[in-house]
């Protein structure tokens, strides 16, 4: 059933997350419905950027001379960390505060306490040392150089432009392409969604 003013999901995409300002995928040019969608989770705070590309039926592939350089042992220590301590994997979330105080030890040595964050916002921390999570108990959380923490103090205004976009940062730290990092990201996924997901990933299913 089609929605008259969208936006619209595209069937022959299979559920792209693409909208369309009009009842027909402009890519392969199928019916598109509202059904079918996989749940997005924007960044809060962050201007909308360039369009991802579409998958499935009509992919939209990137010219293989622009492609990153997959980082496999990166992403291999990312999911083992993320299926070694389910009580901070917070997929829906880039990165939180843990309300179970939980403290984790890093693969480099380093442990951090009461962090949560999705596959993305882990990838980040794990790469990043320089990198601590600044919450303002009240929803807003985001990675922040350490060296800000005492200027930054508790006010919003002041911790969000020292703050590192999590979504670009770990695309770039892991090497994926703009599919994968829909894929890989994409905030419905399960633990056993993201350990498929980065086999495929490592198999090149998605470039």
């Amino acid at each position: 059933m089609t929605s008259p003013d969208g936006p619209y999901a595209c069937p022959g995409c299979q559920g792209t997350t693409a909208r369309y300002p009009q009842p027909s995928c402009p890519v392969c040019g199928g019916r598109a419905t509202t059904a079918g969608r996989p749940p997005r989770r924007p960044p809060p705070h962050r201007p909308a950027g360039p369009a991802v590309p579409s998958y499935g039926a009509c992919a939209v592939t990137e010219p293989a001379s622009t492609l990153p350089t997959l980082d496999v042992e990166r992403l291999d220590a990312t999911l083992a960390f993320v299926l070694a301590h389910p009580e901070v994997h917070r997929q829906a979330a880039w990165v939180a505060p843990s309300h179970l105080d939980a403290s984790v030890q890093m693969p480099d040595g380093r442990t951090i306490c009461g962090a949560a964050g999705c596959f993305a916002g882990w990838a980040v921390l794990i790469d990043r040392p320089d990198l601590t999570l600044w919450s303002d108990g009240a929803g807003d959380a985001y990675l922040i150089p350490t060296t800000a923490v005492d200027r930054v103090g508790d006010s919003w205004a002041a911790a969000y432009p020292e703050s590192v976009d999590v979504m670009d940062a770990a695309r770039a730290t892991l090497g994926l392409t703009d599919l994968e990092a829909m894929r890989l990201f994409n905030a419905s996924n399960t633990r056993d969604d993201l350990a498929r997901i980065v086999e495929r990933i490592k198999a090149g299913v998605y470039r």
